[in-house]
């Protein structure tokens, strides 16, 4: 929907977008967004909102866009990921490197998640009438981070029963049974139930996703070890270094923990500890749907630091460093969507409807009627039900 064809006062921000870089405008609604986003078609635009739940809801209004999904976790804070939140953030990572979409969403705190870089990312694809050596895919399942079980029970596992392989990912509904022939063909690929043990779908080809977020070669975790076993020289405090000690074990089981803090031990960012998706959004134009509660995330984390530290779960690190990492979102070119019109706002009256306008109750009949006569606009929360 363009922007021109709903407000009156059009020319006073078309020509604000040409003149300024920094533009908030009046009122906050998906109409508005979907018309900027049409306005800046040769713009990448990144999307920042505050909860997951919001960055859900824009979207399902732009089903196209990339989704970043938050591990849920303040930086330096220790914890696990789940995995399928993990999968996720893979295949959004792949396809945003790789420039899939102009359009990517994100909450503040999804934005400062580590990020693996392209050459780390890893997927294993397979299709029927492929050829396979049986114990090469039993290696890359290992390295993508599933645990090899004699059953299978839950994500993040499979199973090896002669040439068949069965293998449940994180964003799967159900599990995948692959079946190998003779020299190692594929024969087929079915989605099976694990209660019946049943197959009832076949599928030409699959994507496996890594269960791991720690996809990193050789070399990458013996320079991790040696940098973590220099830090533990240091420390006089010996529960922080048997606490540091069992973190270690935990990651090199292949789970999801601690990522957001010991991330900085494989690969190093240039504005954080780590490599954050902050480092890859110098060329794309930001909106804020809503006002980003930058002070809240920066108290929170704080709060979580200090608790760490005083509790000696953590290495002293520079928590300086993420004000000033939040001050490169000031930078670039900037749309704000306020609720509350200030003096620097654009305020934007709509368009009124002609008093000939009816509106019928079922909303359903109104369309079929009249959508061939005129120009429908339908203003709503409930997106699912339109």
């Amino acid at each position: 929907m363009k922007l021109k064809y709903i407000f009156n006062d059009y020319k006073t921000l078309e020509n604000t977008i040409k003149e300024k870089k920094n533009i908030s405008i009046f009122p906050n609604s998906g109409i508005i967004l979907s018309g900027i986003i049409e306005e800046l078609k040769e713009n990448k635009i990144l999307i920042i909102v505050n909860t997951q739940e919001k960055a859900q809801k824009i979207h399902e209004i732009f089903p196209h866009s990339l989704l970043n999904p938050e591990f849920g976790l303040f930086p330096f804070e220790i914890d696990f990921a789940h995995d399928s939140t993990v999968q996720y953030k893979i295949q959004f990572l792949k396809d945003f490197y790789e420039g899939k979409n102009r359009i990517a969403i994100s909450t503040l705190k999804a934005l400062f998640d580590p990020v693996l870089p392209y050459e780390s990312i890893k997927i294993f694809n397979l299709a029927k009438g492929e050829t396979h050596k049986v114990s090469e895919v039993i290696k890359t399942l290992a390295e993508l981070g599933y645990k090899r079980v004699k059953e299978i029970s839950e994500t993040g596992e499979f199973a090896v029963k002669g040439d068949i392989i069965d293998i449940f990912t994180s964003k799967e509904e159900f599990p995948i049974r692959i079946t190998f022939g003779i020299e190692g063909e594929i024969e087929q690929i079915r989605l099976f139930d694990l209660q019946t043990m049943k197959s009832f779908e076949k599928k030409e080809k699959i994507s496996i996703l890594p269960n791991t977020y720690y996809l990193f070669e050789k070399n990458d975790w013996k320079k991790f070890q040696n940098r973590i076993q220099e830090e533990i020289k240091k420390i006089d405090d010996e529960y922080l270094r048997d606490s540091i000690l069992r973190d270690l074990q935990e990651i090199k089981k292949g789970s999801n923990f601690g990522i957001n803090y010991y991330f900085k031990f494989f690969k190093n960012g240039r504005i954080m500890p780590f490599p954050t998706l902050i480092e890859n959004i110098e060329e794309f134009t930001k909106i804020f749907v809503e006002p980003i509660e930058r002070d809240k995330f920066l108290k929170e984390t704080e709060e979580i630091y200090k608790r760490s530290s005083e509790a000696s779960e953590i290495l002293e690190d520079r928590k300086d460093i993420l004000t000033k990492a939040l001050k490169k979102l000031n930078e670039g070119r900037i749309f704000t969507l306020k609720n509350v019109p200030d003096e620097d706002t654009i305020e934007l009256p709509a368009i009124s409807i002609p008093e000939n306008f009816s509106f019928i109750s079922n909303i359903e009949e109104f369309i079929l009627t009249s959508v061939k006569e005129k120009s429908v606009i339908i203003f709503t929360e409930q997106f699912n039900r339109i």
